[in-house]
């Protein structure tokens, strides 16, 4: 096998005597003398960096603009929900919550939109929620997320929730509950004719990584169980079964069935503050009044109009859905209670709800 070694080292080294740069393609040897090893500086484009320093410094320009221009939409975005609802509802919220209460019982249903891959399903699998996101309109699965009741969740420890019940009560304290203080029904078996408290639910995200002061939230519809013989506290909103039902699927049909799950775009807060929105209109159509209509709904718009702003309004001022329940939808009914004046363009019906 060494027979032609000889000939294939004295080849080797004749090559190696030939420039690289010849053998490169593009390049031009100057006329001259025979064996010459001048050559031109025509550079191959392949192997000359100047000329991608233009394409590049272009690219670059073209990003940085692009974001630039993308946090400026997201900004008007916000600042144009600020100033719409300032307009169109002025309501601060009512209560300010600075004193904390570690809650006791277990009467708690705290129902939101779980993040996907955040937080893992129980091992008993939740087909219902399973079968909705499938049949749904969002085109990647796996990014799909609709309400259910969060105690059939593995919820990470590191942080309690905290419920903000709403009330016109200057006193109302932020209750603090642990998961074994939650009831464990599925939506379907809440009973129509139940009364509930309703308030919402944060739980700060990222507690595991950034502490409990995290400035991160999970949010979710909070409701506390008003039992047969119970008074229900003065100044608090109730609602009943009936009525948390039908916010749940009208939450999951226009915003969790139809939205990715992305976490920014869409994400809990999103269908929360849709749902929390639809309460005022729920309550606003009651079938049968209780009286504290008007004032009920005064309270969840004034709760609102802090609660749109959590987590730096991700989710809500840049999601159209959103945006119009508040500023279009709920003025509505904020007009027809007489509790806030409409702008002509809130007023017109020919207001159509954006799809995304």
């Amino acid at each position: 096998m060494f027979k032609n070694s000889s000939k294939v080292i004295a080849a080797a080294l004749a090559a190696s005597k030939t420039p690289l740069r010849a053998k490169l393609p593009g390049v031009a040897r100057h006329a001259g003398t025979a064996g010459s090893s001048s050559y031109s500086a025509v550079e191959n484009p392949v192997f000359d960096a100047r000329r991608f320093i233009p394409g590049v410094t272009t690219i670059v320009s073209a990003l940085v603009g692009g974001g630039v221009l993308y946090l400026a939409q997201e900004v008007r975005k916000y600042n144009d929900l600020t100033q719409d609802m300032k307009e169109k509802f002025p309501l601060p919220p009512l209560v300010k919550h600075h004193r904390k209460e570690h809650s006791s019982e277990k009467e708690w249903l705290i129902i939101g939109r779980q993040s996907p891959g955040y937080a893992l399903p129980h091992q008993d699998k939740k087909d219902t929620q399973k079968k909705q996101v499938d049949t749904s309109e969002i085109e990647i699965k796996t990014l799909g997320a609709v309400l259910d009741n969060e105690s059939h969740y593995d919820l990470l420890p590191w942080s309690p929730f905290q419920i903000k019940l709403f009330s016109d009560n200057p006193d109302e304290k932020v209750v603090v509950i642990d998961p074994k203080h939650m009831l464990g029904l599925d939506l379907h078996q809440i009973p129509d004719s139940a009364r509930f408290e309703i308030g919402i639910a944060h739980k700060p995200g990222f507690a595991d990584i950034v502490g409990k002061d995290s400035p991160f939230a999970h949010l979710a519809m909070a409701f506390r169980l008003v039992s047969d013989d119970a008074k229900p506290v003065e100044g608090r909103v109730i609602v009943t079964g009936a009525e948390i039902k039908k916010v749940i699927k009208k939450t999951n049909a226009n915003v969790c069935e139809k939205q990715h799950c992305d976490l920014y775009r869409s994400n809990c807060q999103s269908a929360s503050t849709y749902g929390l929105a639809e309460f005022a209109k729920v309550i606003h159509k009651r079938a049968e009044p209780t009286g504290s209509e008007t004032a009920d709904i005064k309270i969840i718009s004034g709760e609102l109009h802090a609660l749109a702003f959590d987590n730096l309004s991700r989710g809500v001022s840049n999601n159209d859905v959103v945006t119009h329940q508040l500023t279009y939808t709920l003025p509505k009914v904020l007009k027809e209670r007489g509790i806030v004046a409409l702008t002509p363009d809130v007023s017109s019906e020919a207001h159509e709800a954006p799809r995304i």
